[in-house]
This record gives structure tokens, C-alpha cells and sequence, in this order.
């Protein structure tokens, strides 16, 4: 199936995937004051704990291999529908899941 609309969108939709999950890799490296600044800006209430602060960036670790994931699968994506597919899944669970009081 070589049509170049389906594979342009598709590489479009699977890079601003990892674009959306990749944000969190500046979570990694910011300095823990300044995130706990702009976690407070945005509603949040952190306190200066060592333990927040190692799981916030464990956290911000795994988004950022998820967005790995999706920048290979824009790589060739016709090669790898299924991976894709399990990949879509996972989005669409996500959402429903954090649409959930």
C-alpha cells in the first residue's frame, strides 16, 4: 500500500505523538526548583520532597522513551502497522483514561 497522502499523515500523526510525549524530556533535566514553579503555576501543590522529586523524573523517563517509540514508528511506518496499531490502542486508552474523574 504505497499512498503517499495516508503516509504523509500517518508520519504526521505518529511525530506529533512524540512531539506531545516528548515535552516531558525537559522534565529530566530542569533544575527542581524551577519545576516545582511551574508545576505550582499550572495548579499544582508540590512540596520540595527528595522522593517527588526522584518519581516526577522517573515519570518524565518514561514519557520520553514513550515518545522514542513513536518517532521510530514514524521511521518506515508501512513496515510496522502492527506496532502502530498497539501504539493507537495505547493512545486512545490513555485518553479515555484521563478523561475519568
Amino acid at each position: 500500500m504505497k499512498n503517499s497522502i495516508y503516509d504523509k499523515t500517518l508520519r504526521i500523526a505518529l511525530l506529533s505523538s512524540a512531539f506531545g510525549w516528548g515535552i516531558s524530556a525537559f522534565g529530566i533535566f530542569m533544575p527542581w526548583k524551577f519545576i516545582v514553579a511551574q508545576l505550582h503555576d499550572l495548579g499544582g501543590d508540590v512540596s520540595a520532597d527528595p522522593m517527588m522529586n526522584y518519581w516526577f523524573r522517573m515519570t518524565a523517563c518514561g514519557f520520553t522513551y514513550i515518545a522514542i517509540q513513536f518517532a521510530y514508528l514514524s521511521v518506515k511506518p508501512q513496515n510496522k502497522l502492527k506496532q502502530i496499531t498497539i501504539a493507537a490502542i495505547f493512545m486512545i486508552s490513555t485518553g479515555i483514561l484521563s478523561l475519568s474523574p
